[in-house]
């Protein structure tokens, strides 16, 4: 048998905010006639906010999935909304979630250092694409650099290092390539890859303007209509009691920083700062790269065209910083491009500049901490050491992602990646390498072929079509960061030149190639013939021919660096 004996709180829907207080112990059961008008009050005044918003009466479960759709800007305003959904656009689930998005390899569990999520949230925004896209790659001069971006939570920092490489194995190997008359000493290449952890590029602590006063909590609902002792009211004119008081504070609007100044180095009087970049428009970017855009520096745009991007910024590595202009740098939030960033640096030097200054004390002892005389005698005018400080040898730093979807390998596409390369007395380098594929024609099998073999002759097809470039993310004076380092035109048939029958190399495909050579400065540059030996999708070599030498590259697992130590 039914019961329909089930309290009037229990038929409201869940989420709503509407909430019944319990009758304070001691008092009548019976209710009395004011009683029955207050909770007549709160029904009518429920049933007016279910009519108002038809959101709230469904199921909290399915509203939490409505809002995980959300922006964190819409996600903000639909918490200001009503007490109800104040709670629910405010869930540390949802707000935990957001934050995951942005920190690749790594589980988000602690919202240190600040309370909530939220506020963790919005204390790294809009710098959280830093440690989303993961790698950043400079031109700071001719040789650039290299950085992987992370948030390490033990600190709740955003930071970057640079990525160094060095090879651990110094011995040769001959190899007598067919067709060649003379051998050739093959260079060893074991390469130790690590995070230059000394001396940190990025470190952007929570947003120091980012605080929370002690005594900003925030009243959100009751169902009384009473003043409340602090006098604060919610959108619907309804009060808190101490007991329905949300832990939870509210967001404190802080104003967006084009540039921020970043932790002191410890290196003597080295001072950086993080600038917000904004992107070139398509009639600025004619106009400033008139002329430059078809050689390098390709009027110093970044990344340079060898690198796909929707959008570039203008670049300074190889100019004075007054090159920048206002409109190079992003002055609001809807200004700020998440494909680059800008790192500034320079010299800070305290000097004393002796002023005349009437003090009481004697000439003998100066605190150079205080700047005042350490034992004061009598008065008398004086020449007093005042610090003063100058700026010099500044230098700015223009850095782009890459995305993850260009350097992620594919089964089609296994040679596609990041890699370390052996680049002989300029020691190592980084290099992109990406796949150019045209569609593949329908492979059909022969007659008498089995089914081992035509699975292999359609997976070498797959596989072995189109062009493969290699791009410098890190250069060298000879070739610099953002120029094409090899190419081969084809690895189909058309470039096919041999299977290697020699070790070391045996067993491996040999495609045609083309090498980038220059001169110191990167003038005179040319592409010379030779050889790229696809030995496995994680191990590359390139015969430079008419220099008799053979470099090895090997694949860089970036996500292994995400996760600080």
């Amino acid at each position: 048998m039914i019961d329909d004996s089930h309290d009037t709180q229990a038929e409201m829907p869940m989420g709503t905010g509407a909430e019944i207080e319990a009758p304070p112990e001691g008092a009548s059961s019976s209710p009395s006639p004011k009683s029955k008008g207050k909770a007549k009050a709160v029904d009518i005044e429920h049933r007016k906010l279910s009519k108002e918003c038809r959101l709230l009466s469904l199921p909290v479960e399915l509203i939490a999935s409505i809002l995980s759709y959300l922006t964190p800007a819409d996600l903000d305003s639909v918490s200001e909304t009503c007490g109800a959904l104040y709670r629910q656009a405010t869930d540390d689930h949802l707000w935990q979630i957001l934050v995951q998005r942005n920190v690749p390899g790594q589980r988000v569990t602690s919202p240190y250092p600040c309370l909530t999520f939220r506020d963790l949230f919005w204390a790294h925004e809009p710098r959280w694409f830093l440690p989303r896209y993961k790698i950043w790659f400079s031109d700071a001069g001719l040789p650039g650099r290299l950085i992987v971006a992370r948030y390490d939570q033990r600190r709740g920092c955003i930071e970057g290092y640079q990525l160094l490489a060095t090879n651990t194995d110094t011995s040769h190997i001959p190899w007598q390539p067919e067709g060649f008359d003379s051998g050739i000493r093959v260079s060893a290449f074991a390469p130790e890859v690590r995070l230059h952890l000394d001396n940190p590029v990025l470190r952007l602590p929570v947003d120091p303007q980012y605080d929370v006063e002690e005594n900003d909590d925030l009243v959100v609902i009751h169902l009384e209509r009473r003043q409340a002792s602090d006098g604060t009211t919610n959108n619907h004119g309804l009060t808190a009691s101490p007991a329905q008081v949300q832990t939870s504070r509210p967001r404190r609007k802080k104003m967006f920083q084009t540039e921020i100044p970043m932790r002191r180095s410890s290196r003597g009087h080295l001072r950086c700062s993080f600038i917000h970049a904004q992107c070139l428009k398509s009639d600025d970017r004619e106009a400033r790269t008139a002329n430059t855009a078809t050689r390098f520096p390709y009027g110093h745009i970044w990344p340079p065209p060898s690198i796909p991007s929707q959008h570039c910024v203008m670049g300074a590595g190889l100019e004075r910083p007054g090159s920048l202009q206002t409109q190079d740098r992003a002055v609001s939030p809807r200004d700020v491009y998440e494909g680059a960033f800008r790192i500034r640096k320079w010299l800070e030097r305290r000097e004393l500049e002796y002023t005349p200054q009437f003090q009481s004390g004697t000439l003998a002892a100066i605190n150079p901490h205080t700047w005042y005389p350490l034992v004061p005698a009598y008065s008398f005018p004086t020449m007093m050491p005042l610090p003063r400080s100058t700026s010099a040898g500044e230098e700015i730093a223009t850095y782009a992602t890459l995305y993850p979807s260009l350097y992620t390998p594919t089964p089609s596409k296994p040679f596609r990646g990041i890699f370390v390369g052996d680049y002989g007395p300029h020691g190592c380098e980084f290099i992109w390498i990406e796949q150019h594929q045209d569609d593949l024609d329908d492979i059909v099998s022969l007659e008498g072929e089995s089914d081992e073999d035509f699975a292999a002759r359609k997976r070498d097809a797959t596989i072995y079509r189109g062009s493969l470039e290699a791009v410098k993310l890190t250069g060298d004076p000879n070739v610099p960061r953002g120029e094409i380092t090899f190419y081969a035109p084809d690895l189909g048939e058309d470039g096919f030149v041999r299977v290697a029958q020699e070790p070391p190399f045996l067993g491996v495909r040999v495609v045609r190639s083309k090498g980038h050579v220059a001169n110191e400065g990167f003038a005179i540059d040319a592409f010379i013939d030779g050889e790229l030996l696809l030995i496995s999708p994680d191990c590359l070599a390139h015969h430079w021919i008419d220099m008799g030498r053979v470099s090895y590259f090997h694949r860089v697992d970036i996500d292994r660096f995400l996760v600080p130590g």
